[in-house]
Formats: structure tokens, C-alpha cells, sequence
């Protein structure tokens, strides 16, 4: 089985960075804001698909696919396709990482592990 990503000494930079990167863009104005936000997203649901592809963790396929829906919404959002606000964006993103990680923790303790692969 291959390593976890976020499994070694740069998990909290990273985590912690893209984190900040969103936060800052708050402070900003017009569409920049939001253009970060939805990186934020395909950023995260990326690293979720790529890990779980790597290593199996269960909450990382749900994250993956969820977290790149909620980029397709705010990219709907950002083109006015769609009249979504963005903490509803938010919160979707913020349900979707809840329950991915509420479903890993009832396989684990159903399993014993984290892992499906």
C-alpha cells in the first residue's frame, strides 16, 4: 500500500497553507476573491482524488468527488450561470468534508482501518 500524502512532516504546511491562501483571499476585492476560492476547491478535491487513488483513505474518495463538485458550483456561481451564494458554497463544502470523514470513522470502527484499497 502506498503512503498517505498528508502522512508525512508537510501534511500541516500544506493543509494549513491552502487553508490561509483562502482565508487571505477574503481581504480581497472583486472576482480575485472568488477565482482563488474555486482553486481552493479543484485544489482540494484533486489532492483527495490523487490520494485515494494512492492510498486508499475513505473519506478521500468522497472528499475528491464532493470537493470537485463544489468547485463546478462555484465556478457556475462565478459565471452568473447559477445564483448561488457563497457561503451556501461553503457550507456545502464544509457538510461534504463532515460527512466524509463521519462515514471514515463508522467503516473504521466497522473494520478496523481507514483504508478501502
Amino acid at each position: 500500500m502506498k503512503k498517505d500524502i498528508f502522512a508525512n512532516e508537510y501534511k500541516n504546511l500544506l493543509f494549513i497553507g491552502l487553508i490561509l491562501i483562502a482565508i487571505i483571499a477574503n481581504f480581497l476585492q472583486g472576482k480575485i476573491k472568488y477565482i482563488i476560492h474555486l482553486l481552493f476547491f479543484f485544489t482540494f478535491g484533486v489532492l483527495c482524488l490523487f490520494n485515494f487513488n494512492r492510498c486508499g483513505r475513505i473519506h478521500c474518495h468522497i472528499t475528491g468527488y464532493g470537493f470537485m463538485a463544489v468547485g463546478i458550483l462555484a465556478l457556475l456561481s462565478l459565471l452568473e450561470v447559477i445564483n448561488l451564494s457563497w457561503s451556501i458554497i461553503w457550507i456545502i463544502f464544509i457538510v461534504i468534508a463532515i460527512f466524509a470523514y463521519s462515514i471514515e470513522f463508522l467503516y473504521k470502527n466497522k473494520k478496523g482501518v481507514c483504508y478501502k484499497k
